[in-house]
């Protein structure tokens, strides 16, 4: 394991420069070594927290906590090691509410990355109350439903989209026609909870869907990036990019020109659903409405930028990649210089 590190930090240099780690799923302890490492961390002055719940031999330089950090029941750590700024990085669910609200009372007045009760407020209805009448922004109704309410009909007028509460990825997300296409769906999907949308196309005139991912950092907006497809249904594996030259060019510019096409044409929307969310950082999913709209689908605080497709199928990837990585970094400079100045004045 401890090589596996190595090898991803000499590929993305993620390392560098790392001041404090906490290594969640720490056991058996071997990245939690590299990282005291890295820090020059010692017991005297530990940068290290590692936090499992399986027990764990001591190591130098590494404070150990045994616990579940997934478990919302567990006991909040009565003192928290040294650090510089700490980063909310659970992601909006039925699930991890609990755990998000604890954080929230726990840590009330501690500057975080990400406060947890705005992570909270990310589900599909509340994201879509909260963005409803924004100037620019085209966001569908979503309506939480049991199975025995939908079993007596859809909440809007048909089409409409279904999909499992908490589900993504496209688990479960059927675009339904009519009465007896849910119930179709019903004989096929268990859950007991669901969520439902009207449904919006949002084709292009070339008869194409085109759904974009867009990062927002420290209120900035930058390309994530663009999947085309004959489908509604769109993801980025789904659409074939690698397989379709004509495609990646599109997305190509679409990365390129980004700030003064997409990102200008959207600048007041994006500005607007930046200032609603409140957070330090997120993404959004989202595509063109036929009236020309940002038509958007989903915020989320813990939706994947990456850099690792292959550069020779996707050359234009890591610049831009690289560009959103170094905004996140000025983001925690910027913010851990803010908390030096405030301490020194105490």
């Amino acid at each position: 394991a401890a090589f596996k590190l190595l090898e991803i930090d000499e590929k993305h240099n993620f390392l560098a420069g790392a001041r404090r780690i906490i290594d969640l799923g720490a056991a058996p302890g071997s990245w939690s070594q590299i990282a005291a490492k890295v820090t020059n961390s010692t017991d005297a002055d530990p940068r290290v927290a590692a936090i499992d719940f399986l027990e764990m031999d001591p190591l130098p330089g590494v404070r150990i906590l045994q616990m579940d950090f997934l478990d919302p029941d567990a006991p909040f750590p009565a003192t928290l090691p040294r650090h510089d700024l700490i980063i909310v990085a659970i992601a909006e669910s039925a699930g991890s509410a609990p755990l998000l609200q604890k954080i929230a009372q726990a840590l009330p007045a501690v500057p975080l990355l990400n406060r947890p009760e705005r992570v909270a407020r990310l589900s599909r209805e509340s994201v879509s109350a909260m963005l409803r009448g924004l100037p620019g922004v085209d966001i569908p109704p979503a309506a939480p439903v049991t199975r025995a309410e939908l079993e007596r009909g859809a909440p809007f007028a048909y089409p409409v989209i279904v999909r499992p509460l908490d589900s993504h990825a496209g688990q479960g997300l059927e675009k339904i026609d009519d009465a007896a296409g849910l119930q179709h769906y019903l004989a096929q999907h268990g859950e007991a909870r669901f969520t439902v949308s009207p449904f919006i196309d949002y084709r292009n005139s070339d008869g194409l869907y085109r759904k974009y991912r867009v990062a927002i950092v420290d209120g900035r907006a930058y390309a994530g990036h663009m999947a085309i497809s004959e489908q509604w249904m769109i993801h980025y594996l789904n659409a074939h990019m690698s397989e379709s030259e004509a495609k990646r060019a599109e997305e190509a510019a679409f990365m390129a020109h980004f700030d003064t096409d997409f990102g200008e044409r959207h600048g007041a929307a994006l500005a607007a659903i930046a200032q609603a969310a409140g957070l330090d950082y997120f993404v959004i999913d989202c595509a063109e409405s036929p009236s020309g709209e940002l038509l958007v689908f989903e915020i989320d605080s813990a939706a994947v930028i990456h850099g690792m497709d292959s550069a020779d199928t996707f050359p234009y990837k890591q610049a831009q990649v690289r560009k959103i990585f170094a905004a996140f970094r000025a983001l925690l400079q910027s913010r851990m210089e803010i908390l030096r100045a405030a301490t020194q004045k105490l």
